[in-house]
């Protein structure tokens, strides 16, 4: 295995490995903790989406006319999306803390971002510094 699929694997383990964390946490909330953290956060889905998917166009589209190098843009890529994970970690944070949900839970939520994040970390730094 070469060193692009062994770092391209960490970061597939830290997406499995933070929503493992997430899904412990989950499983240890009351019912009507579980139900109101599905209302908290099921209005912000939409517009997750969507950015996500601007994002991407944008991409796609930077590629396709070959305004920039691969890698400036790729770059900018994951920086506008790990840009997008503080802010929505920062957001979905406070929406919790200012509803009193479990210190346990906010705890393992932000362990969670952490782990994903570490895991997209990995992978820019392999785009960038190996050949």
């Amino acid at each position: 295995m070469d060193n692009y699929t062994i770092l391209f694997l960490v970061f597939i383990g830290s997406s499995f490995l933070s929503r493992g964390i997430l899904n412990n946490a989950y499983k240890k909330l009351t019912s009507e903790d579980k139900l109101t953290l599905i209302d908290l956060f099921n209005t912000n889905r939409t517009y997750t989406y969507i950015a996500l998917f601007v994002m991407l166009v944008i991409y796609v589209a930077l590629m396709n006319y070959k305004i920039f190098d691969f890698k400036i843009i790729t770059n900018l890529f994951f920086l506008l999306l790990i840009i997008y994970m503080f802010a929505k970690s920062y957001f979905s944070h406070k929406k919790l803390k200012d509803n009193f949900f479990n210190q346990s839970y906010i705890k393992a939520y932000l362990l969670s971002t952490g782990v994903n994040l570490a895991g997209f970390l990995v992978l820019l730094l392999s785009i960038n510094f190996l050949k």
